[in-house]
């Protein structure tokens, strides 16, 4: 089974700066939730990824 981008990026990064440097460098959106304190990153194939702080999560 191929994996999405976002579990791609969840299984290769170690830390949640290196997975919203991975996000940037790929061109995600961006959507931002102040109020909650997450970032959450959709690709293009429509997968997503959230990061708080330091964690970071595939958004299933």
């Amino acid at each position: 089974m191929k994996l999405t981008i976002a579990e791609t990026i969840k299984a290769e990064c170690k830390n949640s700066s290196d997975a919203m440097d991975r996000a940037a460098e790929l061109e995600a959106e961006t959507d931002q939730d102040w109020d909650n304190e997450t970032t959450t990153f959709t690709f293009e194939d429509g997968s997503k990824l959230a990061a708080s702080g330091p964690e970071f999560w595939v958004v299933k």
